[in-house]
């Protein structure tokens, strides 16, 4: 059987594909349900699936005012390293020119912002070397901030912090095609609406809509932004209602157990263990290598055993050494007064059958097999 299921294998076909072709050529008992565990523990099959399906969305909570949660990023052009800071709640853009990536260089920049618009509860980044220092863990904890840092590969943590760069981005480049001033765009682009609640991310951060180069009048004034709140609540309803329409929820992991991961822009499926679960969908996994990684449920499948072990197992558990005739008798002997029982109990009458060990249990054929060949399985 064994050589069949490997034969019915060779093309690494999936469970559907091997069960059509055995359909038409074969059949034993159970064949279902063992080509079905041969075509989901394959190792080279587990190794070179596809990614998982993505999780349903998670919108960020953000905040009751303005710069209470922020997310950062770093970005390049043009040989030019920018820190491009965002508030959640009013999605108000800060681009500042870095003259070194150095964590100091970051930490002083954010300084300045905080001590602008307030210290926030919550700031965002992802895993660069800058966010990861001691000295960026000493600045948060001195200054009471929650630091959550994105999974390695999985950018849709700080996804508010990844659209600001790529709007922050998109702007500069036409401003410098242009020959426009960066400045004046960034002074628009934080006074013009946003489609969601209809309120500019100046008015949702100053309360007031900034003198521009446009003309402004008393009549032209915002009130309160109160009211938009609700239409921005309704906003990120509908984003996450249909984007859960092609999601699904992972089933949690257990710790100490073998699983397969990808690496960021990596699309293989490598071995490794579940060391400890961060978060939600966070977990710190170990390689064969011996390193250890952190990376988001949707990198993580489960491992399955592979068939092969699984056919050693069952071989080494039904094909156990016979009995040495030399030094067991299963022959019954007449019985006498010696050798009686000394409970009462009489021995093994002439021609009762032995006991069966497990391994050597005898075995029946069912009736409804009676129309198949199957004695060479």
């Amino acid at each position: 059987m064994r050589s069949k299921m490997k034969k019915l294998h060779a093309s690494h076909l999936a469970y559907d594909s091997m069960m059509r072709r055995a359909r038409a050529l074969i059949f034993w008992p159970g064949m279902a349900a063992e080509i079905k565990q041969m075509s989901d523990s394959c190792t080279a099959c587990q190794e070179n699936k596809p990614s998982n399906q993505r999780e349903t969305l998670w919108p960020h909570y953000e905040g009751k005012g303005p710069w209470e949660k922020v997310g950062t990023d770093l970005m390049e052009i043009q040989g030019r390293t920018y820190l491009i800071t965002v508030d959640y709640f009013s999605n108000w853009i800060e681009a500042d020119l870095l003259t070194t990536s150095t964590s100091t260089e970051v930490i002083r920049k954010l300084k300045a912002h905080f001590a602008r618009f307030g210290v926030p509860k919550v700031l965002i980044s992802d895993c660069g070397p800058q966010y990861t220092s001691h000295e960026f863990a000493v600045f948060t904890n001195r200054w009471n901030i929650s630091h959550i840092r994105s999974d390695p590969g999985h950018p849709k943590v700080n996804g508010k912090a990844e659209a600001a760069v790529k709007t922050i981005k998109n702007m500069m480049r036409k401003t410098i095609g242009t020959g426009d001033d960066q400045y004046e765009s960034l002074l628009e682009l934080r006074n013009t609406p946003k489609h969601d609640c209809g309120y500019s991310p100046a008015h949702l951060c100053l309360n007031r809509m900034p003198r521009s180069l446009l003309p402004l009048t008393k009549a032209l004034e915002p009130e309160s932004y109160t009211e938009g709140l609700g239409a921005k609540a309704r906003h990120r309803y509908t984003i996450k209602k249909q984007y859960d329409k092609r999601a699904r929820d992972l089933p949690r992991l257990s710790v100490d157990q073998n699983f397969y991961f990808q690496s960021p822009g990596n699309n293989d499926w490598r071995p490794g263990k579940i060391m400890m679960r961060d978060s939600e969908r966070s977990y710190t996994v170990k390689g064969t290598t011996g390193g250890t990684y952190v990376r988001n449920r949707v990198h993580i499948r489960p491992r399955n055993v592979p068939y092969s072990d699984i056919f050693s197992d069952d071989e080494t558990a039904t094909h156990e050494a016979p009995l040495d005739a030399s030094s067991t008798d299963l022959t019954p002997h007449p019985a006498s007064e010696s050798s009686a029982d000394p409970d009462g109990i009489p021995p093994l009458a002439h021609g009762a059958e032995p006991s069966v060990r497990r391994s050597g249990r005898t075995r029946a054929t069912p009736t409804w097999h009676k129309d198949y060949d199957i004695g060479k399985w």
